[in-house]
């Protein structure tokens, strides 16, 4: 890929939810994202919800993108949601989930702030509407 050049944009941490060690999706959405000036911390596979808020505190975050691959994971985005909510930073992220297993409706039901089926369609998404959604926090 070819970074564009200048000033980052915001920082984002992504991982694959604890119990789930797929990570093909999650590496093309670092990929794609970092080449729209985002700083991208890839926490990995198996990450735990306490992992995902430490990170995205000790880093500023603005993002935090979270993929389950497999249909026995897919409840740990919930869980994610409400630790950010427990340590009082959910209204200062944004929250993208994504992965095989998940879908518009269930991202809606756990609260995520944004759904999208694939990265490309993330990557479009964000080039186009990013500043707007840094605004809104």
């Amino acid at each position: 890929y070819l970074d564009q050049g200048g000033a980052r944009q915001c920082t984002a941490v992504i991982g694959t939810v604890e119990g789930d060690v797929h990570d093909i999706g999650k590496n093309l959405v670092k990929i794609y994202l970092s080449t729209l000036n985002i700083d991208m911390v890839d926490l990995g596979v198996d990450v735990t919800k306490e992992e995902f808020v430490e990170a995205a505190v000790e880093n500023e975050a603005k993002l935090v993108m979270a993929s389950a691959l497999l249909p026995t994971t897919v409840c740990e985005l919930r869980g994610i949601i409400e630790e950010l909510e427990r340590a009082g930073i959910r209204d200062k992220v944004i929250v993208f989930v994504g992965g095989l297993s998940v879908s518009r409706e269930y991202a809606e039901e756990i609260g995520a702030d944004y759904y999208t089926r694939d990265a490309i369609e993330l990557r479009d998404f964000l080039n186009k509407n990013l500043s707007k959604i840094l605004k809104e926090i």
